[in-house]
């Protein structure tokens, strides 16, 4: 009986990860084919329209170099960026 007892667990233990392999790897294939149907878009025909923008979002970034901040908040016009940038928004806005 005790030299039974170490065979009955090997073949035990050797079942019981075949079962878990098992299951995974259904469970694994199930998963991959519920999760599939979503990521695919189905389109028939075509269907084409030009639309305009009514907005826009520009980013921008403003350098203005002065002794201090109060100088170089009270007169941000004399930047030649500044100009250039009010010119062409004038233009293209």
């Amino acid at each position: 009986m005790e030299k039974q007892l170490p065979y009955s667990m090997a073949v035990l233990g050797l079942l019981l990860a075949l079962g878990m392999s098992g299951a995974a790897f259904i469970l694994g294939v199930q998963a991959k084919k519920a999760v599939s149907g979503q990521q695919s878009v189905s389109v028939k025909g075509l269907a084409e329209k030009n639309v305009q923008a009514d907005t826009a979002e520009w980013t921008t970034t403003v350098s203005v170099t002065a002794p201090d901040f109060t100088q170089a908040l009270a007169n941000p016009s004399s930047s030649l960026f500044y100009e250039k940038w009010s010119i062409f928004t004038r233009y293209k806005a």
